[in-house]
């Protein structure tokens, strides 16, 4: 649908070269959804149209660019621990690997116990 759309866009446009141009009305006459597309862009560009254009002063960038630096001028600084964020997490999670690694390294160090023999199961050939 995406790709109808925007064939339909060059479509309204009068973009397209004529053999496509002529596929599409064919498709408009076989394919409902495609001319309720086709109307729905239409009534869109004519909501569009109708619509007066906005009065932009001249030096309208200029004048956003400098709101812009003020608002960054006057952003409060982060405080205490919330700056350090990203080293903070480094170390919990080093800290969390170092645990992993000696649980695993206990459990390895730990005997297993003596062995019992399960009737009815057979080692080796």
């Amino acid at each position: 649908m995406r790709d109808d759309a925007a064939l339909l866009t060059d479509f309204l446009d009068g973009e397209l070269p004529p053999e496509r141009h002529a596929e599409i009305e064919r498709r408009l006459e076989s394919e409902p959804d495609l001319a309720a597309a086709l109307a729905e862009a239409e009534a869109g560009r004519a909501l569009l149209g109708g619509l007066a254009a906005p009065d932009v002063p001249l030096d309208f960038a200029r004048q956003t660019r400098r709101r812009l630096k003020r608002k960054r001028a006057f952003r409060p600084r982060r405080a205490g621990m919330e700056r350090f964020g990203v080293e903070i997490f480094a170390v919990v999670a080093a800290v969390a690997m170092f645990a992993v690694y000696l649980f695993l390294e206990i459990e390895q160090s730990r005997p297993l116990g003596p062995l019992r023999e399960v009737p009815g199961i057979t080692h080796g050939p």
